[in-house]
């Protein structure tokens, strides 16, 4: 798990990479498929069903899937100062897999 900075005061998406495979293919989002995030401030803490935030799926200029949250002012989820641990919940019907990990943390300075 990795850690990276934020400005208080920036409002941007944090990306992150997706890297799947289902029966040898790899993964896309589908139909009705969904990304989300949640920071928590303990790391030892878990998401509970206020905690998640709604995001998107993108594609990066060489094809790879991402998910995406955005944060920071005039967003759904502004973070206090201090450290946030990260977490995702990627969810698709269709295959009826769900996927929730912890994946890093974001300090907001």
């Amino acid at each position: 798990m990795g850690s990276r900075e934020r400005s208080v005061l920036s409002r941007e998406p944090l990306t992150y990479a997706i890297s799947a495979e289902i029966g040898g293919a790899p993964w896309e989002p589908g139909v009705g498929s969904t990304f989300e995030g949640a920071y928590l401030a303990s790391p030892l803490a878990r998401p509970a069903g206020p905690d998640w935030v709604a995001g998107s799926f993108d594609t990066s200029p060489i094809g790879t899937v991402r998910g995406l949250v955005m944060i920071g002012p005039g967003s759904t989820k502004v973070l206090a100062l201090g450290t946030w641990y990260e977490w995702v919940r990627l969810t698709d019907p269709v295959t009826g897999v769900q996927v929730v990990d912890q994946v890093g943390s974001v300090v907001i300075a």
